[in-house]
């Protein structure tokens, strides 16, 4: 009797081992990967640029990949891999957990009262291949979104971003209690202080 309560013992203990191995196998081999536009980061100046490159892609010649190059020069410092968008024929960048230093860092929005998630989404990463943090702002609860400016300020963290022009400007800051405050400068004077226009409950995904 002994014996047939300790092989029972014993097969639980492995097939416990076994399946805990194979969640966990399987759940580090998922990741996740975000479509990001990038004009929201640079505005009409940047997509300006980028359509004049993409029309000089299809010459073929030396100008084209010196264009292109001085490109990703100039924006190696917003971790914006060029030639990933221009093949794609459209401004967005994808990237995956994979290529990041330790993957994506995210609050999600919800709710102050009932909890329920809002579909936006605030987080940042770090691209192995540029210097620096990059923020993102993902919506409609998907993985589809911006590029965001994003800085660690003090116990806050603040992502800004512009709209069509240089004169929509908007930035969300999220507060060691929790709460997410977002504010629209658009048309508002340098160095003016102004108040949020909605606070947010945020959860840390």
């Amino acid at each position: 009797m002994k014996k047939i309560c300790f092989r029972i013992i014993i097969t639980s203990f492995l097939l416990f081992i076994v399946f805990t191995g194979c969640a966990s196998t399987s759940d580090s081999s998922r990741s996740r990967t975000l479509t990001l536009d990038v004009s929201a980061l640079l505005g009409d100046d940047f997509l300006e640029g980028w359509n004049d490159s993409l029309q000089n892609v299809d010459s073929g010649s030396k100008y084209t990949e010196l264009s292109i190059r001085i490109y990703e020069v100039y924006y190696e410092k917003y971790g914006i891999p060029v030639r990933d968008f221009l093949s794609r024929g459209t401004p967005e960048m994808v990237i995956s957990e994979d290529m990041t230093v330790d993957g994506f860092t995210s609050w999600y929005c919800v709710d102050s009262i009932y909890g329920t998630k809002l579909g936006l989404e605030f987080g940042y990463y770090s691209d192995p291949r540029y210097e620096g943090v990059f923020g993102f702002l993902l919506y409609d609860g998907s993985d589809k979104g911006i590029r965001t400016f994003y800085e660690r300020v003090g116990l806050e963290h603040h992502w800004s971003w512009i709209g069509d022009d240089f004169d929509e400007s908007f930035t969300f800051v999220i507060s060691p209690e929790g709460y997410g405050r977002y504010y629209d400068f658009t048309n508002v004077p340098d160095g003016e202080s102004i108040k949020p226009r909605d606070v947010y409950k945020v959860r840390k995904r």
